[in-house]
């Protein structure tokens, strides 16, 4: 008996952990293209610049590469909000595992 209210025990706390470590203080942000900049970097002549390059590679290649530049990581490792960002835009064709986000 002892041991299964210290299994559960262990499961719930295990659960709530997880949830909490699970749980991104990061926002992704909206696509609003291959360039976006939650921070000011660019000019908007840049930016459309690099638009119109990785719109044509994409067209000659059918690869997908998208950049996100963001002011703070808001305490998250990079690879989990490349990741998040990446899925929540789709980059990439599905199927082809052909994108790459650049943050």
């Amino acid at each position: 008996m002892f041991y299964r209210i210290a299994s559960a025990t262990a499961l719930f706390s295990a659960l709530m952990f997880g949830m909490s470590v699970s749980a991104s203080a990061f926002d992704v942000p909206a696509n609003d293209g291959f360039y976006t900049q939650t921070t000011p970097l660019l000019a908007l002549a840049q930016e459309a610049d690099i638009e119109r390059i990785l719109e044509e590679y994409e067209r000659s290649t059918s690869n997908q590469i998208a950049i996100l530049v963001i002011e703070s990581l808001e305490g998250e490792a990079p690879e989990d909000i490349a990741l998040s960002v990446g899925r929540a835009w789709g980059v990439g064709a599905q199927g082809k595992d052909n994108g790459i986000l650049i943050l």
